[in-house]
């Protein structure tokens, strides 16, 4: 049984694939899902894990060693500061933000936590330099994917 255990925001379409693989890896804690008819239904499906309608909810509890981010892609950005500044680890999926202007306003920068970017092969540039800094074993990693 694993120790970590991660908490999912969002149960649509993408999200149900991280619910799902984290269940099978004995790492889910809990899922973050809005709409409460689809939260109820997956509420069955994975009766063990916590359920919240409310991101401020699950971040408080102290089980979830991390988090990740399936949810529409222009909430990515804010929902992951959100949980930065709430000093948990966190993966997004891509893309992370809609524009350049959104990556580099610095509101990743003025946190504890630096970026470990796995960049899109396709497109690698238009990732801003001042996102490319290595992260060290120090500090905290936010791993993300970050798209177009």
């Amino acid at each position: 049984m694993s120790n970590k255990k991660v908490c999912v925001v969002g149960a649509g379409y993408w999200g149900k694939n991280h619910i799902r693989t984290l269940n099978d890896l004995d790492a889910l804690g809990g899922i973050v899902e809005e709409n409460k008819n689809l939260l109820d239904q997956i509420s069955e499906q994975y009766p063990d894990a916590k359920t919240y309608q409310n991101l401020n909810e699950a971040l408080v509890n102290e089980e979830f060693t991390g988090f990740t981010v399936a949810t529409p892609a222009g909430t990515h950005h804010n929902i992951a500061v959100q949980i930065i500044k709430s000093g948990k680890h966190v993966l997004v999926e891509k893309p992370l933000c809609l524009n350049i202007k959104d990556a580099e306003n610095n509101k990743f920068e003025n946190l504890k936590s630096f970026l470990n970017l796995i960049k899109n092969p396709y497109d690698s540039n238009n990732i801003p330099d001042n996102l490319k800094k290595p992260a060290t074993n120090e500090e905290k990693v936010f791993q993300t994917f970050c798209g177009t």
